[in-house]
């Protein structure tokens, strides 16, 4: 397969649009034979296969769709989330510069980081990551909507069978990455009064 659209560029990864399905994207390990990287990728992707052996809803994250050949190297088949209105969704960190932006979507924002962790946790998946820019999301077409979705980084890169066949290590392991993405987010964007408010309610941090 023969990628040209790139749609961006993270630190392990480039993301390119599915020339063949507009609902699609292909993601390219961009150092090939980076033994690090490739070990962290293959972790990934053992878990989400995981995931759909084990029939966990997808609601709020990407679905994987299988490996491709493409002028790259080796490509990795996700859904590929986007707006309402069709465009692609934008990392969440992208919004947070925006103090009237957080104000209008203070009650979706909310509702979603509430959803959000009942999702990971009530399901015992390993996420979401960190690493925001690995959150995204898509604007509704009514003003002040959105859904958040996780789209990287899923699944604990060390030991991933230990945390994925028990059910008590599961529930910790994504009960602390939750809690490290409420901290990351509470610090890096601080200067945010409104999404401070948000990260402050006692649900989100709720256990």
């Amino acid at each position: 397969m023969i990628l040209t659209d790139l749609i961006s560029k993270g630190d392990v990864r480039e993301v390119y649009r599915h020339p063949d399905n507009a609902d699609l994207c292909v993601k390219i390990d961009y150092v090939q034979g980076h033994y690090a990287r490739k070990r962290k990728t293959s972790a990934q992707i053992k878990y989400y296969r995981w995931l759909e052996q084990r029939a966990a809803p997808f609601d709020m994250m990407t679905r994987f769709h299988g490996c491709i050949d493409t002028n790259f190297g080796r490509g990795y088949v996700f859904d590929l989330i986007r707006d309402d209105g069709g465009a692609v969704a934008r990392p969440i960190t992208d919004y947070f510069h925006s103090s009237e932006f957080t104000e209008t979507h203070y009650q979706s924002i909310l509702g979603n980081l509430r959803a959000y962790r009942r999702y990971f946790i009530d399901n015992r998946i390993i996420g979401p990551s960190s690493h925001l820019p690995n959150n995204v999301y898509a604007l509704g077409a009514t003003k002040g909507t959105g859904r958040l979705f996780s789209i990287d980084s899923l699944g604990a890169n060390e030991f991933v069978s230990v945390f994925s066949l028990n059910k008590h290590l599961a529930g910790y392991k994504a009960n602390r990455k939750w809690r490290r993405l409420i901290r990351s987010m509470s610090v890096r964007w601080r200067r945010n009064g409104v999404l401070q408010e948000i990260l402050r309610d006692s649900e989100v941090w709720l256990v």
